[in-house]
């Protein structure tokens, strides 16, 4: 299992609900400039969206004498004025794996995302059928029915369940990082046209990060060369579908679907859980990690307290979710081989190479994958 932190073009929610008034200055700075000053847009996976970029662009398809500055602030109001969205997304990845983990040689599953929002508050649900996640400002859980076994955390933690699909939740965001991104960017590699009624955006990036190391090359969106494919209402200003896609050599992958979307009233029930599953209390924060020098040496440390199932190095390394995924594979399993420490691609993550004999006396090879905490420990984040 590993965990990846490739849909990043849509960006990690950090805001209220509303567009600033320093947002609306930049918009309005920028955008009135527009006739005298060519504007260019950097698009990369990693740091921007691309629905505001479609409106803007759509100034060579529209009637003269409607400016850019109106498309986009009717684009943004559209979208801040829609109190619940629905979507269907399907994602290669596994129905009970965690919802970050994707993998371009996995089958799509079908993903069912609602949220609602109300002043400041998000409440929203999550589910790809063999596991299931919901939650709100105070509280989120996470859980796996076929086993009866469920997680909570106290706060507001989709982007720590969810990735950075957590903002697909909310849509606006793409629109206002995408906004604050466009004033400093520098390059676009984008084609845009409308067909009945729709606009048509398709935007080609080139891999991020640092590749001496081509591990993480083509690992994920991010990391990859890439497509990303929107249809927008020409009326509306919604998002109705979009794809991503993974160039690797000449084939291209779609990893990412957006088939559904519907925008409107507030939903109810999205924090219904099942009365049968049993939920563990887990904090996020509160792993300390693995106190040694390198990454090396804390990879060793945890492979081999897999064999005994030590928990008082387990419980310091290692989420309490995670942990219970890999239990019926990895007890006992033996550490054979542990590598040096490599880091690949544009993630704080190192990676250290690994051969562990199996209880059925099968071998696995693979690279762990560890992050420095806040403390200074190091923590398994992937590559089991």
């Amino acid at each position: 299992m590993e965990d990846y932190n490739d849909i990043k073009y849509l960006l990690k929610p950090r805001r209220d609900f509303t567009a600033s008034d320093e947002l609306r200055k930049k918009i309005n700075s920028t955008l009135d400039s527009y006739t005298t000053n060519k504007i260019s847009f950097k698009l990369i996976w990693g740091i921007s969206a691309s629905c505001v970029v479609a409106a803007s662009l759509i100034l060579i398809l529209l009637p003269s004498g409607v400016s850019a500055k109106q498309i986009l602030t009717q684009t943004l109001n559209t979208f801040l004025t829609s109190e619940g969205v629905e979507m269907v997304v399907n994602v290669r990845t596994r129905p009970m794996e965690n919802f970050r983990y994707i993998n371009l040689n996995e089958d799509f599953v079908e993903h069912h995302m609602a949220a609602t929002k109300s002043d400041s508050t998000l409440t929203w649900r999550v589910d790809k059928g063999d596991r299931t996640a919901s939650g709100n400002n105070s509280i989120s859980y996470n859980w796996i029915e076929q086993y009866n076994i469920g997680w909570s955390s106290e706060g507001d933690h989709r982007e720590d369940m969810l990735g950075e699909m957590a903002i697909l939740l909310t849509p606006e965001k793409i629109i206002e990082e995408e906004l604050n991104y466009c004033v400093n960017s520098k390059e676009a590699n984008y084609s845009v046209t409308q067909k009945d009624g729709d606009l048509i955006l398709i935007v080609h990036s080139q891999p991020t990060g640092e590749f001496s190391n081509p591990y993480k090359l083509n690992s994920s969106i991010a990391e990859s060369e890439n497509y990303r494919r929107y249809v927008i209402d020409a009326d509306t200003k919604h998002l109705k579908s979009a794809s991503v896609s993974v160039v690797n050599g000449t084939r291209e992958t779609e990893v990412l679907r957006i088939t559904k979307i519907d925008y409107g009233k507030p939903l109810n029930n999205l924090m219904a859980l099942p009365k049968n599953v049993r939920f563990i209390s887990m904090s996020y924060s509160a792993l300390p990690g693995l106190t040694v020098h390198s990454a090396t040496e804390a990879a060793s440390a945890f492979l081999n307290a897999l064999e005994s199932w030590n928990d008082s190095i387990l419980n310091i390394s290692i989420d309490e979710n995670m942990k219970f995924t890999i239990r019926a594979d990895l007890k006992g399993a033996v550490l054979e081989y542990v590598g040096e420490s490599f880091i690949s691609g544009n993630e704080e993550t190192s990676f250290v190479p690994y051969i562990l004999r199996l209880p059925d006396g099968t071998r696995k090879s693979h690279n762990l994958a560890l992050q420095r905490t806040n403390k200074g420990g190091w923590i398994v984040v992937g590559g089991l």
